[in-house]
């Protein structure tokens, strides 16, 4: 009898051949994926910054920005959980 996992593996790739729009929900969340990985090291980047810099005003802005990623990553990740539930 043949592997479980292989037999899910073959059942996927045939999922993917046949259904165009499943491969288009496959590279959109790569994208997204790669997109979350740049704003991670962004993140750790203004995090690096706000430690060295000593100007109220640039921590400020540093702040702000640094809202604003955590909030683009946020809404990045809730968009793959739906592509994987639409996967389902």
């Amino acid at each position: 009898m043949p592997d479980k996992h292989k037999v899910q593996k073959l059942l996927n790739k045939i999922k993917a051949f046949l259904d165009s729009d499943y491969r288009e929900q496959v590279e959109r969340k790569e994208k997204i994926v790669e997109v979350l990985k740049r704003l991670k090291s962004r993140t750790k980047a203004i995090e690096r910054q706000l430690e060295s810099t000593e100007c109220s005003e640039d921590k400020t802005a540093l702040l702000d920005e640094l809202e604003l990623i955590k909030a683009q990553r946020k809404k990045a990740i809730k968009v793959i959980k739906s592509i994987k539930d639409e996967a389902k």
